[in-house]
């Protein structure tokens, strides 16, 4: 909703008090590109709840990057309003083949996602959100130092070997030396999108996590 600043960690607090709401305890967060951020402020905020959490194609080291500034032009009043609900649409179907190709690279394309999600994305409250979060993502590259040392729970980490988007595997063994509790896999032949191209994967890696939390909780226990 339009009147709050959504940040990972505003997002990881709405996402906790929906599943206390739902009567879930402990649980594990998978959270894929940005919702990655999300699940670090899940598990860095709520460590009691929060069991483990899994990373999909992350982006953890964000440097200051012009077109991240510049995504974030659609949220600006009235000039923004305006292109949300007038050209950007259109640019955006337009160009829906190329973000596909880029995205999902090497790998091949979902048709099912790009059906699903061309309408869906090319929405003027969906292009306001995704604005947004771009601009977060630029506000804490250029003002934020990363620091992920204070996680204490299990931390799954995964990338495409291929993503076109960043350099994902650099960014995912980056991530790992800075995480003791913290496992690793690269995938091969896979882009960004690696939940949809290689979804065995994820499936394992949650699987690690949910066995390496149940090793620490009865290590904790047995003290």
């Amino acid at each position: 909703p339009i009147g709050r600043i959504w940040s990972a960690a505003a997002q990881a607090d709405l996402i906790d008090a929906a599943a206390a709401k739902l009567g879930i305890g402990r649980y594990i967060v998978v959270g894929h590109s940005w919702g990655a951020a999300v699940a670090l402020e899940m598990a860095r905020r709520r460590p009691g709840r929060v069991a483990g959490v899994v990373l999909v194609s992350g982006y953890h080291y964000p440097s200051p990057r012009f077109e991240l500034a510049l995504s974030g032009l659609p949220i600006l009043p009235l000039i923004g309003t305006a292109f949300r609900h007038t050209l950007l649409p259109p640019l955006v179907r337009l160009g829906w083949a190329w973000s596909m190709r880029k995205i999902f690279g090497p790998a091949a394309i979902s048709a099912a996602f790009t059906a699903t999600t061309r309408e869906l994305a090319s929405r003027p409250s969906q292009l306001r959100s995704i604005a947004a979060e771009s601009f977060l993502m630029w506000i804490a590259a250029a003002f934020v130092t990363p620091r992920h040392n204070d996680i204490s729970v299990p931390v799954g980490i995964i990338a495409g070997a291929g993503d076109q988007l960043f350099d994902a595997p650099a960014e995912a063994f980056r991530l790992h030396a800075d995480l003791a509790n913290s496992v690793v896999d690269i995938v091969p032949d896979a882009g960004h999108m690696v939940h949809l191209r290689a979804p065995q994967a994820v499936l394992a890696m949650i699987d690690k996590i949910a066995a390496l939390s149940t090793t620490e909780e009865a290590q904790l226990s047995d003290r």
